[in-house]
């Protein structure tokens, strides 16, 4: 979807040089080679940005010509993003904290001023999401058996109760100590250990409940018609009027002609045909 109203000018610049000068590989000194230009969406406005890339000019060197950004790039925004990282921590701020929807979520956003679409808001819960998963899974691969893990809240550390039940179970697999501080939750404890057991029946019960719901809504679909699996190539009344056109003598190369379809197709047509209705008439050998 294109954008529908033009993007306002930048009411802001900022130019951005690396702090190092020196190459960490090599020690000589680093040149700025180019610039690099873009505009970042903050909520205080749209800024542009002027980034200086150096490089080692030695040609020995094995970070010759290799660029290096600015150290506060990073602070500013991800790598092609257009929205600044502080927009998207408010957005996950209104949404796992303050349970906002989406749209309630891009109301927030236009009312201070952010020209934002829908659609970039879903994609910015998603860059959230990704942001947390990687710093939650660099804590964990960090911790050992005996470490305890501290959050502030339960909603911190899983984005669903799936996703925290499967991490308190990696955490008691490992012997890892959990604390909660909101929920006063600590597995060091008799009480805390009670909650491992809870959150075990929990993953049990979830389980159960996932296959359950799949169960049901298949049956469902089947009540109602439908069938799983990949659409049938050829309806059904064009493999009923195939059949009589092949019980009436005609060639199977003539029917692929006049019904539009592959051989291949036609034969596996008529034999999943065949074995649903169980019809010896049926002529299936390849002519």
């Amino acid at each position: 979807m294109s954008r529908r109203e033009s993007r306002p000018e930048a009411s802001r610049e900022c130019v951005l040089r690396p702090q190092r000068e020196q190459c960490s590989s090599c020690g000589k000194l680093m040149r700025g080679s180019y610039h690099n230009r873009r505009t970042v969406c903050t909520l205080t406005g749209l800024c542009r940005l002027t980034v200086v890339i150096r490089c080692c000019q030695n040609q020995a060197c094995e970070r010759y010509h290799v660029a290096y950004h600015p150290e506060e790039e990073g602070i500013w925004a991800l790598p092609q993003a257009e929205f600044g990282l502080e927009i998207i921590a408010l957005v996950g701020a209104l949404r796992y904290s303050e349970h906002r929807s989406i749209p309630e979520i891009h109301q927030q956003l236009r009312l201070r001023g952010v020209q934002i679409s829908e659609r970039n808001v879903t994609h910015l819960v998603e860059r959230y999401e990704e942001l947390v998963a990687l710093r939650v899974q660099k804590a964990l691969d960090y911790l050992q058996a005996g470490d305890c893990l501290v959050v502030w809240k339960l909603d911190r550390l899983g984005r669903s109760l799936p996703h925290l039940i499967r991490i308190v179970e990696g955490f008691k697999k490992k012997g890892i100590a959990f604390k909660s501080l909101t929920e006063q939750m600590d597995t060091t404890t008799p009480h805390g250990e009670f909650f491992f057991g809870i959150f075990g029946s929990l993953a049990q019960y979830e389980r159960a409940l996932t296959k359950e719901r799949i169960m049901a809504g298949l049956t469902a679909a089947k009540k109602r018609g439908k069938q799983g699996g990949r659409p049938r190539a050829i309806s059904e009344e064009k493999v009923q009027a195939i059949t009589e056109a092949l019980n009436s003598g005609t060639s199977k190369a003539a029917i692929c002609r006049t019904f539009n379809v592959k051989r291949t197709t036609l034969y596996d047509a008529l034999r999943k045909t065949a074995e649903a209705i169980s019809t010896p008439s049926l002529h299936l050998e390849r002519a």
